[in-house]
């Protein structure tokens, strides 16, 4: 009995290279391309940039905001890195998780980030059972954390949560809208012990207003007009 040597038709060859590069690519299609201009940053690309972060990134109280977060390439990288400095401390790893955010114009995105996220965490606690007040607080974080949202057209109708954790292994709550946390940013500076006085000043100074345009001058009324009124 022969053995079937039929080859690929080029139909079919044109396929699996077609997706064989759009995975490469890191795109899940050329439509979502087309319409979204959604391409993933790769692995290496997001080791590299977090590298560039560093120490700071990986601070267990540092927060870290991803625009566009896709489905999680940079969220899961720096959640990783952060865990490392954790130990199996479930408070602790709530408040790596709550200092990291995201926010996406697509909802499937969002959903693979957040498993992809729970999934690192579950297997940072291998060999744990982990209790069910900590897997609830993990989802809450998720679900408050990687959101949908359009920075371009839909800025006031994203809302954050800042988590604040308190002495009796709880967070105390604040609700923030992205513009307000834009503004507060600009009112925001780091500065070490030499620099204080400098830059408390700095932040104390009324803002410069810009000048006022002026007013444009009334035109001469016709002699017409001017027997009129």
């Amino acid at each position: 009995m022969s053995k079937n040597t039929e080859k690929p038709s080029k139909k079919k060859a044109r396929v699996q290279s077609k997706t064989k590069s759009t995975k490469t690519q890191g795109i899940k299609s050329r439509e979502r391309v087309r319409n979204a201009g959604e391409v993933f940053t790769q692995p290496r690309e997001v080791k590299a940039m977090c590298d560039l972060c560093e120490p700071t990134i990986s601070e267990i109280d540092k927060k870290v905001f991803e625009p566009g977060c896709g489905n999680g390439n940079f969220l899961t990288e720096i959640l990783e890195r952060k865990l490392k400095k954790t130990g199996k401390d479930e408070y602790k790893v709530l408040i790596a998780l709550s200092n990291i955010y995201g926010v996406d114009i697509a909802r499937d995105n969002l959903e693979e980030a957040r498993d992809r996220m729970k999934n690192i965490v579950n297997a940072h606690f291998k060999g744990k059972k982990n209790s069910a007040s900590f897997l609830m607080a993990m989802d809450a974080i998720l679900k408050a954390n990687i959101c949908y949202g359009n920075l371009l057209t839909g800025r006031k109708k994203i809302y954050l949560i800042n988590w604040i954790p308190n002495n009796n292994g709880g967070f105390e709550l604040e609700k923030w809208n992205f513009e307000d946390i834009e503004k507060l940013r600009e009112s925001t500076k780091q500065t070490d012990m030499e620099n204080l006085a400098k830059t408390s000043e700095e932040l104390l100074r009324p803002p410069i207003k810009p000048p006022e345009k002026p007013k444009p001058k009334p035109k001469p009324k016709s002699a017409k007009q001017a027997t009129l009124f």
